[in-house]
């Protein structure tokens, strides 16, 4: 498994930032969208499409799914149960090579603080 970020939404072109900066150290950042929050797309083209035109990501966007409650996906259910559930869009989580999460940044941490940069180094450099 690679590393990743995962972010219930793309928080801006940051994170595509952070996919060209990273990616040949083998960082995968991964969008989701979510219509938990009653403003994501309705089908994985259209998240797809948005991300693109809108920021010019390149990362893969994962189909619109639930990232919280009973019905999130397994990623989502597996952070949750760290206690580590999005309360809004564009958290962003970092997982180790071995799929552990070691780190979560709320809304407000952009993917350029250095607290989230740190953490992705520190698992590439695990």
């Amino acid at each position: 498994m690679r590393r990743a970020v995962a972010a219930s939404e793309v928080s801006s072109g940051e994170l595509e930032d952070l996919h060209q900066r990273y990616r040949d150290q083998g960082l995968a950042v991964v969008g989701f969208a979510s219509d938990d929050f009653n403003q994501a797309a309705d089908t994985e083209q259209d998240a797809a499409d948005v991300c693109r035109v809108n920021y010019g990501v390149t990362f893969p966007m994962v189909a619109p799914t639930s990232v919280t409650g009973d019905q999130a996906n397994p990623l989502f259910s597996m952070i949750q149960s760290r206690g580590r559930a999005p309360e809004w869009n564009f958290y962003k989580y970092v997982l180790n090579a071995e799929g552990k999460l070691t780190a979560s940044f709320p809304s407000r941490v952009l993917p350029s603080d250095a607290e989230l940069v740190d953490a992705v180094e520190a698992v590439l450099n695990d």
